[in-house]
């Protein structure tokens, strides 16, 4: 009767820790090699997230609660690091962007630079 409860157990254990797979914190845009010069949002983050996310992720829809249809939002948004761990299919994160390929690495580096020099 102990085994059997015992054995329950771990395979309880074992499907629970198969379907749940949590986050796992990366620092992505510290490990960033940032050579072009400042990232600015006005001149090459707005436009990339304009033609990438925010057809989804505005004032209005926010799908997965976000919102990168401003600067402050999207700041907030990226220094979270949520948003980075989904544009790189960080484990634990959905991959974005949703129904579309994943964005180039020149894209997600733009991304990770911007973070990694202060959002501006």
């Amino acid at each position: 009767m102990i085994f059997k409860k015992y054995w329950e157990a771990i395979c309880l254990a074992s499907i629970v820790s198969c379907v749940h797979q949590p986050q796992v914190v990366h620092n992505y845009a510290q490990e960033a090699n940032c050579t072009n010069g400042e990232i600015t949002y006005a001149v090459e983050v707005k436009p990339l997230l304009e033609s990438q996310c925010t057809s989804c992720h505005n004032t209005s829809r926010r799908a997965h609660g976000i919102d990168l249809s401003s600067y402050s939002t999207a700041k907030s948004a990226f220094l979270s690091d949520e948003a980075l761990c989904s544009v790189h299919y960080g484990r634990g994160c959905h991959p974005m962007p949703e129904n579309a390929p994943k964005l180039s690495e020149a894209q997600i580096q733009t991304l990770d630079c911007w973070v990694k020099g202060g959002c501006k």
